[in-house]
C-alpha cells in the first residue's frame, strides 16, 4: 500500500542527522522555508537520498523535482510534480532524506531545507510514481516561501504521495525427518 509522508517543521535525530521530520502524520508545526525576495521567479527542486545508519548518504535522484515558479498574485498555490522512483535496495535501518531547494533568479546556490523519515524498516523502495506537492505562498508579489504542516487537513500540505516499499520475507529453515521403509529422509522446510 502506498505511503504519504508530510514535511514537518519539528525535528528528530535519525542515523546521526538532526533534521526536520518527514512523517506519515501531520502535527500542525506551522513551518516554512523563510521568505525569499524574488524579482523574476525561482527554481524549486527536490532531491531524494537514502541516509544510512552510519550517517553516510546515497543519492537516489538529484532534481526529482525541478520546477520553475514565476511570480504569481498574492496567495497560496499548491504545485504538483511526479517522479518515477527506481527500485532501490535498502537496509532496514535506512531512512529517506529529501532536500527542498529554492533558488531565485540571480542566486548561485539554493536555500535548502532537509527532511528525514524514521528508519524505514524495509529492504526495498519499489519502483513507483511519487507525487510531490509543494504549497507555495506569495506575499506582495515578490516574497515567496514554501509552507509545510500548516493545515489540519492533508489536502493543502507539502507532502510526497505514492511511496511504495517492500519488506524481505525471511524464511526460517526447519530440518524435517521422515521415516520411509526403515530409511530416514531429511529435508529442509522453510516457514
Amino acid at each position: 500500500m502506498p505511503t504519504t509522508l508530510y514535511h514537518r517543521d519539528d525535528t528528530h535525530t535519525i542515523n546521526d542527522q538532526t533534521l526536520r521530520k518527514l512523517m506519515e502524520e501531520l502535527a500542525n508545526t506551522d513551518g516554512d522555508s523563510g521568505y525569499l525576495y524574488v524579482d523574476d521567479g525561482l527554481d524549486l527542486t527536490a532531491d531524494v537520498y537514502i541516509r544510512h545508519a552510519d550517517g553516510s548518504r546515497t543519492t537516489v535522484q538529484l532534481n526529482a523535482v525541478d520546477r520553475w515558479i514565476g511570480i504569481e498574485q498574492q496567495g497560496t498555490t499548491l504545485y504538483l510534480d511526479t517522479w518515477d522512483c527506481p527500485e532501490t535496495d535498502l537496509e532496514t535501518t535506512d531512512a529517506l532524506e529529501i532536500t527542498v531547494g529554492l533558488k531565485p533568479v540571480g542566486h548561485i546556490t539554493p536555500e535548502v531545507t532537509t527532511f528525514i523519515s524514521q528508519r524505514l524498516g524495509v529492504t526495498k523502495l519499489k519502483a513507483a510514481t511519487w507525487t510531490f506537492y509543494h504549497e507555495v505562498y506569495y506575499e506582495a508579489y515578490t516574497d515567496v516561501r514554501v509552507l509545510w504542516d500548516r493545515h489540519a487537513t492533508e489536502a493543502y500540505n507539502t507532502r510526497i504521495e505514492g511511496i511504495e516499499t517492500e519488506a524481505e520475507v525471511l524464511l526460517t529453515p526447519i530440518l524435517s525427518a521422515q521415516q520411509q521403509n526403515g530409511d530416514v529422509k531429511l529435508t529442509w522446510v522453510y516457514e
